[in-house]
């Protein structure tokens, strides 16, 4: 029951990570944009 509870965390957490790191490249690509205008 343990492992399970902490596998889902780890699962979660990479699931949020990527999540995170898709939202800073858009973001990233913005300001990219706007400075190369």
């Amino acid at each position: 029951m343990r492992l399970t509870a902490i596998f889902e965390q780890t699962n979660h957490n990479k699931l949020f990570e990527s999540v995170a790191l898709q939202h800073f490249q858009k973001v990233y690509w913005f300001g990219f944009k706007r400075k190369a205008l």
